[in-house]
Parts: C-alpha cells; structure tokens; sequence
C-alpha cells in the first residue's frame, strides 16, 4: 500500500508505504512484511500511534508432517521483528527460533525464545503501578530474552483452553506472566468464558504483581434476542467494569441495542 497525506504547509516525508510477501509450501514457510511511515504523514482518518519508524518483519521455517495418530504437524523456524528511527537507529527488536507442535485433535502449542530489545523514548511505568511507583528513565535501552508460549486446546470441545505463559528477563529485571481464558460452551444457548491476565514483575527500581480477571457470558434467548454480559476487575486500577448488552434483531440487518 502507499498513502499520501496532503496538508497546507508542507511536511517532510508525507506518506506511509507497506508490503506483504507470503511463500508457503508443503515444507516451507517464508513470509515478509514491512512498512515505512514518514515523519510528516498526518492521517486525518485514522489513528497513527507513532510516526517516522521503519519496520520489518521476516519469518522463515520449515513444515514436517510425521506419521502419527497423535502430532499432525510440526514446524520451526526464525522470526526477526524490527522498528528502526531516523537519528537513533534500532529501538525495538524481536527475534528468535519458534517450534510449533500441531496435533490431530486441533490442539496447537507453539514455544518462542526471543532476545528483546526496547529503547524508552519517554519515562515507562514498567511495573504497571499506576504511576505509584518509580519509572524507568526516557533515553535508556534494555536487551533481555524471555520464552513464551502459546496452547490451545480443540475448540470443538464443550470445554477449551487458551493459555500464554511468558517467563524471562524484563528490561532490567526478571517477569513472569500468564495470560488467556477458559471457555464453556453450552450449545445451542451460549457461551461462558473466564478471561485473565498475571504479571509478576520484579525490577532494580521495585516489585510488582498485577492481574486482571473477568468472565464473559453470551446468551442466545432466541433467534433474535442476544445478551452479552462483560465483566473484569483490574488490580492495577482497583477498579470493577461491567458491560451489559442486549440485542434485538427485529428484521434482517436491523438492529435494537440497550446497553449497560
């Protein structure tokens, strides 16, 4: 893509620039993306969260299919992630080898072992604290590897599983972290599922440990009456956030919504 921001006095560099490449065989994978957005691009109609970075993204693995009742498919390979900014060089990066085991059943599990690297362009509340306690300082930058992983069990099943742990070193200290929800699902009338999130943070500056947790619940009443049902408590914030909404479809494409 190639987008042109036009404005009265002009900018420099007024455009942002992307491209995806995909290769993918029975034993091969290779992917590669990249984008530019110029330091002067102002997108009126949209949202940009940062400007004048290039970034890219390449991925390259290799597929086996065994022979098996069990493993269906494994896969490993490398993937490079990669922000750089005009005047300071590299100021994110991600990379590091990925093994993916997927299996008969649908059930996937795929490891990552990365070296991170992040550069602060502003004062960081890394411990998540709310701003309570101290930050990390504006002008620094960290190199540290962590491994994560990510399981997902058949979501064909009555009961599935989404689960994300991530243990390792964290800018200037160590983390470990857990993420993703547990799912019920009670055809044909709806869903319950219980998302969470941990982090347990320990740096130079102080320690943390922060959650957030909340179930989710769909109901179908009917063919044209729904209720969904949000509700999470963030230890961060100490707060509680309940979202109800019910929906009636009273003709085709039309819709009544009241919402809490």
């Amino acid at each position: 893509f190639y987008h042109h921001s036009f404005d009265r006095i002009q900018q420099e560099n007024p455009f942002a620039t992307g491209l995806l490449l995909n290769y993918n065989t029975r034993k091969f994978i290779a992917k590669w993306s990249h984008d530019y957005l110029g330091k002067g691009f102002n997108a009126e109609a949209g949202f940009v969260p940062r400007e004048n970075f290039f970034h890219f993204n390449p991925t390259f693995g290799f597929n086996f299919f065994p022979k098996s009742k069990i493993l269906n498919r494994y896969s490993f390979g490398l993937n490079y992630d990669q922000y750089d900014t005009k005047g300071l060089g590299v100021t994110d990066r991600k990379a590091g080898p990925f093994v993916l085991l997927a299996f008969q059943n649908t059930t996937r599990l795929l490891t990552t072992f990365s070296q991170n690297f992040t550069y602060l362009f502003n004062d960081f509340d890394a411990l998540r604290s709310n701003n309570t306690m101290p930050k990390l300082k504006a002008g620094n930058s960290y190199t540290y590897y962590t491994i994560d992983a990510n399981f997902v069990t058949d979501q064909r099943k009555t009961i599935a599983l989404n689960f994300n742990p991530l243990f390792g070193q964290y800018y200037d200290g160590r983390i470990f972290s857990m993420s993703g929800n547990l799912n019920y699902r009670f055809q044909p009338y709806g869903l319950i599922a219980m998302n969470y999130s941990f982090n347990d943070i320990k740096l130079s500056t102080g320690k943390n440990k922060v959650y957030v947790i909340g179930p989710n619940i769909d109901f179908t009443m009917s063919k044209k009456l729904f209720w969904t049902n949000y509700v999470q408590y963030n230890s961060q914030f100490k707060n509680l956030n309940i979202n109800s909404r019910l929906q009636w479809r009273f003709a085709p494409v039309s819709d009544f919504f009241l919402v809490y």
